[in-house]
């Protein structure tokens, strides 16, 4: 397993910087993939911008279920957790030290996944968007309107390129958290066995 599936914000951080500082040029339509851009007709860039407002809410509709999943994981370590600390199982020591560090990862991985999504909640800004960008749209010539619906399109990309981004690192910790619980799960079943039928 390779550290962008082990620890997967770290890489998420570096590219989450470099995809604003993108979005923040004044120049952006000067970037050689968005060179292009000012080029397309008006019709496909107004049509280009509404598939990224579309693609944007489905992103938002993915971190809601990300958040019911991680609400549902915590609610399975919480369980698992309490079983444990009642002193249910007798647990050796090397399973105590099992456990122990299971429980940690499940839970470093659990919080990294609601920090996530908890980044998620101040929302993403829309571009090319609402009655600012009809006026200045209005305001402008041929060239011009081109011009600005190419510059929000360009930001919009990047925008859904975070969002989509961020959703597949809270999966990648929400999937490592859930490998880590089942194999806390078995170190339980085996202590509970041990415990039953072989004390």
């Amino acid at each position: 397993m390779n550290a962008e599936n082990t620890l997967p914000f770290i890489p998420y951080g570096q590219v989450t910087r470099m995809l604003k500082e993108k979005e923040r040029r004044e120049d952006i339509l000067a970037l050689e993939e968005y060179a292009g851009y000012p080029d397309l007709d008006e019709d496909v860039l107004e049509s280009r911008l509404a598939q990224e407002h579309e693609r944007a809410g489905r992103l938002d509709d993915k971190t809601v279920r990300l958040s019911f999943a991680l609400t549902f994981g915590l609610a399975v370590l919480g369980v698992v957790g309490g079983v444990a600390i009642e002193g249910e199982l007798q647990a050796t020591q090397a399973m105590s030290v099992a456990l122990l560090f299971l429980g940690s990862v499940v839970g470093f991985y659990m919080a990294a996944a609601a920090l996530l999504v908890a980044g998620s909640l101040q929302g993403e800004p829309w571009y090319g968007f609402g009655t600012y960008f009809a006026i200045e749209l209005g305001r402008r010539g041929p060239g011009g309107r081109r011009r600005y619906y190419a510059e929000a399109l360009a930001r919009q990309e990047l925008v859904n390129i975070r969002g989509y981004n961020r959703n597949t690192v809270t999966y990648l910790c929400l999937r490592n958290a859930i490998g880590a619980l089942v194999i806390l799960g078995g170190f339980v079943l085996a202590a509970f066995v041990r415990q039953q039928f072989l004390c």
